[in-house]
Order: C-alpha cells, then sequence, then structure tokens
C-alpha cells in the first residue's frame, strides 16, 4: 500500500493570469494552478457570497439534494505540471454506507474540499513528481 500525506491547504494565490492553490503536504509546498476566475469562486464560498452557479458549486447542489457526503479528496498523479483528483463519495442509508469514487478536476475539487473542511490526501509519489513552491 502506497503512503498516503495529509495534504494542507497553505492559501491561494490570484492574479490576472491564473489562480494557484498552495497546498503543504510532509513539509513540503507545491502549487496547482488553475484559471483566474477560481480565486473568485474560492472567495465565494468563504465569503458565502451567492453567484451564478459553476461545475462545483452544480456539483454541490446534487450531492446535498441526495444526502452524499464528500468523504476525502485525493490528488492521484502530476504529469507535466497537470494534476488529477478524485473524490470519495459517501451516501449512507439502510445500515450501510455505499463509497463512490469519481474522477474530477482538481479546481473542483479543491474548492468542494474547502466548502467542506474535506481532508485532501496524496501519495509520496504525487508529492516528489510536484514542483516546490516558491513565493
Amino acid at each position: 500500500m502506497k503512503k498516503m500525506h495529509k495534504i494542507l491547504f497553505s492559501k491561494v494565490v490570484q492574479s490576472s493570469n491564473y489562480s494557484a492553490f498552495i497546498l503543504e503536504g510532509d513539509n513540503k509546498q507545491f502549487a496547482i494552478y488553475t484559471l483566474p476566475t477560481t480565486g473568485l469562486h474560492i472567495e465565494n464560498i468563504l465569503t458565502k457570497q451567492i453567484k451564478r452557479p459553476q461545475t462545483h458549486a452544480f456539483l454541490d447542489t446534487v450531492l446535498t439534494g441526495f444526502e452524499i457526503d464528500i468523504k476525502k479528496v485525493i490528488l492521484t498523479d502530476v504529469v507535466d505540471g497537470v494534476y488529477f483528483s478524485k473524490i470519495l463519495l459517501s451516501k449512507k442509508g439502510d445500515g450501510r454506507e455505499d463509497i463512490l469514487e469519481i474522477d474530477a478536476r482538481p479546481s473542483d475539487s479543491l474548492l468542494l474540499a474547502l466548502k467542506h473542511d474535506t481532508e485532501v490526501i496524496c501519495s509520496q509519489e504525487v508529492l516528489d513528481k510536484s514542483p516546490v513552491y516558491k513565493d
């Protein structure tokens, strides 16, 4: 079994050209860069402002409506600076818990993790392949 690391949100960097999630795991900081509008979505989540729904908001509404919980976000790989992620979902009922793993864009996954205070993890391999973030 691969060693997994808990990933923490360090900060979000916003510029006119990009937004970046600055993440930290095992004393290493790395960045996942996304579209500049992602920073606005983060601000909306943190300030609880209602705006026109985006992909992550749409998915969140569907999950909430069906009483599905986000258990965990996993950063599964990074190839040429492009990150991949999965979201583990949980639906409880009738004395059991069903788990579903779905592929998702890291920007959507991380926005949902921020909103729901959900654990984010990655393997040692992903940490090793992630370039160190420098301010």
